[in-house]
């Protein structure tokens, strides 16, 4: 039972965060193709809030499932009360479960920011709903994997932006695609990453 929780709870998130790049991606494409900004924006914001319910979700069930792996050691059960202090565990839960959750929220609010400040300057990089969109990505890379993000993502702009100019002949490149590029690359390769490149320390 335990090994299969383990198991259901190590691929949630990737499964879940895939989910929701695939739905982010759709609206995307079907907004801007068909020219349907302002709905895309409100959809872009309903994945976002979803992504943010789950990881808030995700770290409830982290701590509550710690709690019944504990309780059912004799060991492990003289961490939980009465026998120990209540304290103990929330630290535990805080430093194990809490503190990755709110390192990703503080990032992706911190690039949220730096993509609002970017559009006022030049709304030419951006269309509707991309700063939310940049919220987005920057959350289901989460931490420490942000890291590998913000270099995927130059890359990654550098890529669509010749792309687009030898095949479709435009100029203009917004971060919409390169954002969801950067983000699907983290999310399927970010633990190899870090690890290849000795960032294994970053993680919480």
């Amino acid at each position: 039972m335990i090994f299969i929780m383990e198991k259901v709870l190590l691929w949630l998130p990737s499964v879940f965060f895939g989910l929701i790049l695939v739905s982010a991606a759709l609206i995307y494409r079907k907004a801007f193709s068909q020219s349907e900004a302002g709905p895309a924006e409100k959809r872009i914001k309903v994945v976002l809030y979803v992504a943010v319910g789950f990881e808030i979700f995700y770290a409830i069930v982290l701590s509550a499932s710690q709690y019944y792996v504990w309780s059912t050691s004799e060991f492990t059960r003289l961490l939980l009360p009465p026998t120990a202090s209540i304290k103990y565990f929330i630290q535990y839960s805080f430093t194990h479960f809490w503190l990755g959750t709110f390192c990703s929220f503080f990032l992706s609010l911190l690039f949220y920011s730096l993509l609002s400040a970017l559009k006022k300057k030049n709304e030419n990089f951006f269309l509707p709903g991309e700063t939310q969109l940049g919220f987005l990505c920057a959350l289901v890379s989460g931490w420490p994997d942000f890291v590998l993000y913000l270099p995927l993502l130059l890359i990654s702009t550098v890529i669509v932006s010749l792309a687009r100019r030898l095949i479709a002949h435009e100029e203009r490149t917004t971060l919409g695609w390169p954002m969801i590029l950067a983000a699907v690359v983290t999310l399927l390769a970010g633990n190899y990453l870090i690890d290849l490149l000795g960032l294994g320390v970053l993680r919480i």
